[in-house]
Formats: C-alpha cells, sequence, structure tokens
C-alpha cells in the first residue's frame, strides 16, 4: 500500500461478499474489480480430481440435504449441485482477475490445504500474477514451501494473537474448544453448517511465538487450524513474512493498536478481519489504524468510493 491509497487501498472484499448472489464467484470478482475493489480475497480448497477451486468451508450441502466434504468430490460433479453451480477454479479466477485488475490492485488467496504449493504457483504464475498476489494461510507450511516457489510473492500469516498476560489462561482451557467436535453433534439437526464448522477447529499453541517451528502433520483438507501465540509473532514466522514485506491477519476482537504498531516497527503490515458496516469499519479505523480490513459487505467498498468515503481517504492520507 502507498501513502496515496486512503482508506478504499485499505479496504479488502472478503470472500467478495455482495458483488454476486453466492460467495467468491468469478462474476463476484469481475463486479467487484469494476465497481474499484484494490484488495480482493478468496479461499483454495482442492477437488477429488485435484482442481483447486474457490471455496471457503471443507465442506457442502449436497442436493440431497447431506453434508459432504469437497475433496470427496470430482469438479464435474461438485458443479452438477445447486449451491455449487458457480464454483469457480483458481484458474478462473486468475483470468479474471487479470483482465479486470486495475494496476494497483492485489489478489489475496487463501490457501486451506498444504502439499499442492506448486499447483497453486503454477497456475498464478500462468496469468503473470505472482508480483501481485499475497498468499495467504493459517497455515505456517504452506507459506514457507511458496515462498521457495516464489520469493518475490507477499505473504499472510493469519493467527490468533493472545495477550501474553492471557495466554496461559487460553492455553489452559483451550481442551474446552477441541472438544467442540464432540459437543457440536448435538447441533447438526438444528444448525448443522455451525456443527460442521465446529468439528473442523483445531488449535496449536506456539509458547515460542513462532509457528513455524513446528509443521502440521494433516493437510488441513478438513480442519481449520489456528495457531495461538502470545503477542507478536517471532522467529523464522516472523523472519519469512518480513523477508516478502508481508503482513499478518488477525481477528477483529483480538487486535488492537499496539498490536499495529508493534508489527508496523518491525516491517510487517497487519490486516484484521472482518466488519461489515460503516460505523464498524470507522470504530475499527480510529481504535486499531490497521493497514488492510477485510470487509463482508460490498456496500462498504462502495461506500468507501461515494464522495462521503472520499472524504474519509482524505482524513486518512493527512493521519498518515
Amino acid at each position: 500500500m502507498t501513502p496515496t491509497d486512503g482508506l478504499i487501498g485499505r479496504l479488502l472484499s472478503h470472500r467478495l461478499r455482495g458483488f454476486d448472489r453466492w460467495e467468491s464467484t468469478r462474476l463476484g470478482l469481475e463486479r467487484g474489480l469494476i465497481a474499484g475493489v484494490r484488495h480482493a480475497e478468496f479461499d483454495i480448497r482442492f477437488t477429488r480430481d485435484g482442481h483447486p477451486v474457490a471455496y471457503h468451508d471443507p465442506f457442502f450441502k449436497a442436493d440431497d440435504g447431506t453434508w459432504n466434504y469437497v475433496d470427496e468430490w470430482d469438479l464435474a460433479m461438485l458443479r452438477t449441485q445447486q449451491a455449487l453451480a458457480q464454483l469457480a477454479t483458481l484458474e478462473d479466477m486468475c483470468a479474471c482477475f487479470a483482465a479486470f485488475r486495475s494496476p494497483h490492485a492485489l489478489l489475496h488467496i487463501d490457501v486451506k490445504v498444504a502439499g499442492y504449493e506448486a499447483v497453486i504457483h503454477d497456475t498464478i504464475a500462468k496469468f503473470g500474477l505472482l508480483s501481485c498476489t499475497v498468499l495467504v494461510s493459517w497455515l505456517p507450511s504452506v507459506l514457507a514451501r511458496f515462498n521457495t516457489l516464489s520469493p518475490q510473492t507477499r505473504l499472510c500469516f493469519s493467527h490468533l494473537p493472545i495477550a501474553p498476560w492471557l495466554y496461559p489462561l487460553a492455553k489452559a482451557l483451550s481442551p474446552i474448544v477441541e472438544a467442540a467436535p464432540v459437543f457440536s453433534r448435538g447441533l447438526r439437526d438444528v444448525a448443522p453448517r455451525l456443527s460442521n464448522q465446529a468439528s473442523t477447529i483445531s488449535l496449536h499453541f506456539h509458547d515460542d511465538g513462532d509457528p513455524a517451528s513446528g509443521g502440521e502433520t494433516d493437510q488441513g483438507a478438513r480442519c481449520n487450524y489456528s495457531h495461538v501465540v502470545p503477542g507478536l509473532l517471532k522467529g523464522t514466522m516472523l523472519d519469512l513474512l518480513q523477508s516478502t514485506n508481508g503482513m499478518v491477519c488477525v481477528p477483529v476482537r483480538l487486535a488492537t493498536r499496539t498490536l499495529a504498531s508493534g508489527y508496523r516497527s518491525q516491517g510487517v503490515q497487519l490486516a484484521v478481519f472482518s466488519v461489515s458496516t460503516v460505523p464498524s469499519l470507522e470504530r475499527l479505523m480510529a481504535a486499531v489504524d490497521p493497514d488492510i480490513v477485510y470487509v463482508d459487505n460490498a456496500d462498504v467498498i462502495r461506500w468507501a468510493l461515494t464522495p462521503q468515503g472520499l472524504g474519509e481517504q482524505d482524513q486518512t492520507k493527512r493521519a498518515m
């Protein structure tokens, strides 16, 4: 981000929500870029026949009402399901971004599954987008391996930063969260998606602040890993982000101005997820002043491009 970007240069369209009826679609990406989106984001999972697709959850609801894992189905069969008729491949999304991007737009690709870095790299490279891509992941191994393939591509590590004084308590209580797969079974009849999401949680605590010091034993295809550190990242993980002019991504409830300034002092930007209203965005900017804000509502991004929103950008530029 350059000093002239202002507020709109800090807003990221999270899963391209609001630009299409479904999230993370090719049409949503096209509409978002035409509207003026500077940061577009979607997640990547893999089908049984090896296609990287723009999809967040490890599971989906089939037309017969059953819940299935994405990696159990071939791409063609997935697209026969009503809920996934608009399912886009990574190649579809890269082609769209290459065709409609503005000169300063960035594509944030959140990789949910480890072990496919070469496929992802080659697809992005095919469209000449390695220099305008931010490779995002909750999995340290994904970032480390991608960096060996494309050292110039910016990296973003998502994690949960806990205040050092609170970290021991959070770690002690973690077994309760890890037990979510058991407790969530009772929710399956009344809230199946919530139950399924809870069943994928996998917490990893790093007392040394360096998630890169230990790799994952699972490829992540059916888990949502959350790495927890006390305060700022340290060690190899921090070095990796610094070497790529990278960033970290943390939940809005864990973001603080101290965290933002701490990372900036070490050459790392802070991204925060997520907000869905203009007032919540304004509160976040005033309280934390993050470099990137994940936005779940296209209307917030459209507002940032109105005269009123552009006025907010002028204030942001003066503050910078």
